[in-house]
């Protein structure tokens, strides 16, 4: 055989192997391809769960956006880490969801500490990933409002696996959602999903948009925590929502003076796509007393728990 034939051979068995690769790793589960490292590491005594997606208000899984790579799937599992405080095999429940940017970086951290403080409490923890598994990266800018009307359906998945596992007594299931979890918390507690057969006790905001519910009747009791730094999500449009002549009660709107966009992560100010963010610990402390009331709630009552926050018009 000639030199210039090896050569060929050689490149020919070589571009075989590379296709062969691509075919292997176009079959991987995106799990396999994408590993969630820095969040299975953080949340590595956590139970890393598969929690069946359950479609009410929108078609699919996956609806073929941009940031889901325009794929469609009418079914699929979103991914959760669970814990529940030691001991325990049922305690109240709160279901965390991140940001526009996922879980990574400086939400991980975020979350993190919240799911240390529920525990602290006696209340298990369901961080629910919205988009690792829809092989999503980030939803910020212009698709943010899709996807807090798109991630409703995941909160009431959530619930609706909480109670498969019977891990919640009736009526003690919270929500806690940072920026586009909080907007995703106010479409939760609105009128247009009171019907769903599952249900939650309580909602958290915290620093969300609220410029899409200048009209929006909430049905389920929800607080909402605005910052005045908070060039994002401008706190006004939240302290506008806090009004008399509503169908439903008002949302409770906790204003905080001072505080950024982020203020419950720990880190020290930096400046995200104009906005800037700065630990408050003045702020995270004022969040979790008001929290903390609707905690307290739980250990008098056990079944049918109905919260009412007060607010001021």
């Amino acid at each position: 055989m000639s030199t210039a034939n090896k050569v060929i051979g050689i490149f020919l068995n070589f571009s075989s192997a590379i296709l062969l690769a691509v075919s292997i790793i176009s079959s991987m589960s995106f799990a396999d391809v994408v590993p969630l490292a820095a969040a299975d590491k953080i949340f590595s005594d956590f139970s890393k769960q598969t929690i069946p997606f359950s479609s009410q208000r929108f078609s699919g899984f996956q609806q073929g956006a941009d940031e889901e790579r325009k794929i469609v799937s009418k079914s699929g599992n979103l991914i959760a880490y669970v814990k529940l405080p030691a001991n325990t095999r049922q305690a109240p429940m709160a279901i965390l969801l991140h940001g526009c940017d996922g879980i990574e970086g400086n939400t991980v951290d975020g979350l993190k500490k919240w799911s240390d403080w529920f525990l602290s409490k006696g209340v298990g923890v369901v961080i629910l990933d919205s988009f690792a598994s829809r092989k999503v990266k980030a939803t910020c800018g212009a698709p943010d409002g899709h996807w807090a009307k798109r991630r409703v359906d995941d909160v009431f998945s959530a619930i609706k696996y909480i109670k498969s596992k019977n891990l919640s007594p009736p009526g003690q299931i919270l929500i806690l959602g940072e920026s586009n979890g909080g907007r995703t918390a106010l479409n939760a507690a609105s009128q247009d999903e009171f019907n769903r057969p599952e249900t939650f006790a309580a909602a958290f905001a915290l620093y969300p948009y609220c410029g899409d519910d200048k009209t929006t009747e909430f049905a389920r009791p929800i607080e909402i925590f605005t910052a005045e730094r908070d060039v994002k999500n401008k706190a006004e449009l939240c302290m506008n929502l806090n009004r008399s002549g509503r169908k439903y009660a008002s949302p409770k709107v906790v204003f905080l003076p001072k505080a950024t966009h982020a203020y419950d992560i720990d880190k020290p100010l930096r400046v995200d796509r104009s906005n800037p963010m700065e630990f408050d610990s003045a702020a995270v402390q004022l969040t979790r007393t008001e929290i903390e009331a609707v905690l307290k709630s739980f250990s008098t009552q056990t079944r049918g728990l109905r919260v009412q926050f007060t607010t001021s018009d």
